[in-house]
């Protein structure tokens, strides 16, 4: 196929170049607004073109080198071969963008973007397996389907992690088991970490006992997950419990394997201080926080109102806040196993709130959202990692339920990567 010359324009937040030829749209990987590259179509679609670059006969002074060994393979870090400041600006325009287009609303206001350290903030991270000679490596997914890459090191893992990948493959590559590993997961706290080695069906105890010897081997707290039931199958060395603290609030938070935890510390302790800044908290107010996990939001919001509804879908979740709880000695929260996908599950609307935090998946909230209005909180705040489904949702709060949409805030929660952490409150006008 003949190259073509491309001017870009745009780019998406997955990395892609975004330039027009023939009356289409064509994305390029790897080219930024402002450089003309010479491209060679690679696929074609209805509407739009993929491409890749491969010559550039005019370079962007924001292109920086990529400080990854596997980048343009891997998956992860798809943006840093763009100025960290440009990422930033390129997630803050694209969350205001995707609000107006996809949700037709405008915030009332919109604050600066939060942002840390860019290299090194990766607390947790799943790496999945792959044949390799001459046994098993693993990776993360490609920038292209979902093949695993394998990798050597990951520099936005938190030190001193970096070659974990690697080491993974040395020590667990020829082992008997390995074929039995679905995934590996890293979790670190503030003072110690652990690896959870997810198995694919039941392992039998010599299974158990090589693979807590290879950790043993990695000098690292060791975590058979039994799959199904997420039920903990053999551990060693005792890691003596995974923490991490919101010293604003006088907290330390315990967290399991299976629980979930936010990747970039730094970023949310400024995030759970925002929520409860933000919620402006009265000391009669009653509070109902949906996806509330192990507390991480809940438990600092109790040291400021009345009663706290914590509602979780995952039992061993809310076993975990309900032992931040007495390890903080905080009394005034309420917890509540539900589904939350099936809008009309639970009992946790009955008591009534002042005000909601909702933090979903990426799916979003949107079958929640009518339930939540009729209890007619003055104000909603809803912690997004993915602008599509917030724009979707933050429709339906303003167009529909009349609600205002006050703020917005961006963090940069996940550096050199596509994702994006939003703040948005929602306010009866």
């Amino acid at each position: 196929m003949n190259p073509i010359d491309l001017e870009i324009t745009d780019l998406t937040l997955d990395g892609r170049g975004v330039a027009h030829a023939r009356g289409k749209t064509v994305f390029v990987r790897d080219a930024l607004p402002g450089e003309v590259v010479r491209a060679e179509i690679v696929m074609h679609h209805a509407t739009a073109d993929d491409a890749e670059a491969k010559q550039r006969l005019h370079e962007s002074r924001d292109r920086r080198t990529p400080r990854c060994i596997h980048f343009g393979h891997c998956g992860g870090c798809t943006l840093q071969m763009l100025d960290v400041e440009r990422q930033v600006e390129l997630k803050h325009r694209t969350v205001l963008e995707v609000l107006r287009r996809i949700g037709s609303v405008k915030p009332d206001r919109v604050l600066s973007p939060a942002q840390a350290g860019s290299w090194f903030y990766r607390r947790r991270a799943r790496f999945h397996p792959c044949q390799a000679a001459p046994g098993v490596a693993f990776g993360f997914h490609g920038i292209r389907g979902s093949r695993v890459v394998p990798i050597l090191e990951c520099p936005v893992l938190v030190d001193p992690h970096k070659d974990l990948p690697g080491k993974l493959a040395r020590v667990f590559g020829s082992l008997a088991v390995s074929h039995r590993i679905r995934w590996v997961e890293l979790l670190c706290g503030d003072e110690g970490s652990t690896l959870a080695v997810h198995l694919k069906g039941q392992a039998t105890p010599s299974q158990q006992a090589e693979l807590v010897k290879a950790g043993q081997a990695l000098g690292m707290s060791l975590t058979c997950v039994q799959p199904g039931s997420g039920s903990l199958l053999a551990s060693a060395p005792d890691s003596g419990g995974l923490t991490y603290r919101i010293d604003e609030f006088s907290l330390t938070l315990e967290f399991q394997v299976t629980d979930f935890i936010q990747v970039n510390q730094e970023l949310n302790l400024e995030l759970v201080h925002d929520v409860v800044n933000w919620l402006g908290i009265a000391r009669s107010d009653r509070i109902l926080d949906l996806y509330a996990g192990i507390g991480n939001f809940s438990l600092p919001i109790a040291r400021f109102a009345d009663s706290v509804t914590a509602v979780e879908g995952r039992p061993s979740s809310i076993r975990t806040l309900e032992k931040n709880m007495e390890r903080n000695g905080i009394d005034n929260v309420v917890t509540e196993v539900s589904d939350l996908n099936d809008p009309r599950a639970g009992s946790w609307d009955r008591a009534g709130c002042d005000a909601v935090v909702i933090d979903p998946p990426r799916a979003g909230a949107s079958g929640l959202l009518e339930r939540l209005a009729a209890l007619n909180p003055s104000r909603m705040l809803y912690v997004s990692c993915h602008p599509a489904t917030l724009a979707r949702d933050a429709r339906i709060l303003v167009h529909k339920l009349g609600y205002a949409l006050s703020q917005v805030k961006v963090y940069d929660m996940f550096p050199q990567t596509e994702h994006v952490e939003t703040l948005a409150l929602f306010v009866r006008p």
